[in-house]
């Protein structure tokens, strides 16, 4: 009979290999776990920045319909007198404001500034949705050559002063970075 002769070497090589590879497949469950906890928050920020821009803009729309609900140009506001919310061209040097585009959040939050968009059957949340309608007088002349309609003194006579608004709205967020100010033109 044949005698069978076993080495017995093995010195633990295979179990430190394998205690290296299950080292480094933690590692990477690890980065996998923080890396969808880091898109989830970025999502939750997309969603929340969409939901306040959606906000702000249907605040814009609420003005420009409140400038189109006043048919009549008798029966809009007075936007020299400093009505809240209703201005005339904040643009221009030598008025009571600042232009809006460089109102802060306590300018836009302050009630004699910005009218505030709430109607009724709206959420809570767009009570922090503001406003501002400021009257432009564009000059007949001006208006005439940004349409080619007239061409001589006896047209441009005829032509009436063109009605422009500024409409322009700002949301605030629950955090800093949601604030959303969003502007139109709207002529009427």
């Amino acid at each position: 009979m044949m005698k069978i002769y076993q080495c017995n070497r093995e010195q633990g090589v295979v179990l430190i290999v394998a205690l290296i590879m299950v080292l480094i497949m933690a590692m990477a469950g690890m980065a996998a776990i923080r890396g969808s906890g880091l898109q989830e928050m970025m999502a939750g920020s997309m969603r929340d920045l969409n939901v306040r821009f959606q906000t702000a803009e249907a605040g814009l729309r609420y003005a420009e319909s409140h400038v189109d609900f006043y048919v009549p140009f008798s029966q809009l506001p007075n936007f020299t007198a400093n009505t809240s919310g209703f201005y005339q061209n904040l643009n221009l040097t030598g008025g009571t404001r600042s232009p809006v585009s460089t109102w802060t959040n306590d300018n836009w939050t302050t009630a004699s500034w910005a009218a505030v968009a709430s109607p009724a059957g709206w959420p809570a949340d767009v009570a922090n949705t503001r406003y501002v309608i400021e009257e432009v007088i564009i000059p007949v002349s001006l208006e005439a050559a940004s349409t080619g309609s007239c061409l001589d003194q006896s047209c441009l006579d005829a032509l009436e002063e063109g009605r422009v608004f500024r409409v322009s709205s700002y949301h605030t967020g629950n955090g800093a970075s949601t604030n959303v100010f969003v502007q139109s033109l709207y002529k009427h």
